[in-house]
């Protein structure tokens, strides 16, 4: 059974689509196989290295933000 893919992988597989290009060579041009990229826009999740790395590959540079979030009973900074 497959999940629905991270909504960043949603983004990036529009934008994949919009370019013209296949799995295959969006996969070549992150260096990984074409499978893995069917799995990744099927649900897998990728290592943020290679999340990164794919994002690139079809023009994107990702920024990786932390966001505190409040506990329960805690006020928010």
């Amino acid at each position: 059974m497959t999940s629905c893919p991270h909504p960043l992988i949603q983004q990036l597989t529009a934008e994949r689509i919009r370019r013209g290009l296949s799995q295959r060579t969006a996969a070549t041009r992150a260096g990984v196989s074409a499978s893995t990229v069917c799995m990744w826009e099927t649900g897998s999740s990728p290592s943020l290295t290679l999340l990164e790395i794919y994002a690139e590959s079809l023009g994107f540079h990702l920024n990786l933000v932390a966001v505190a979030h409040a506990t329960p009973g805690e006020a928010t900074p």
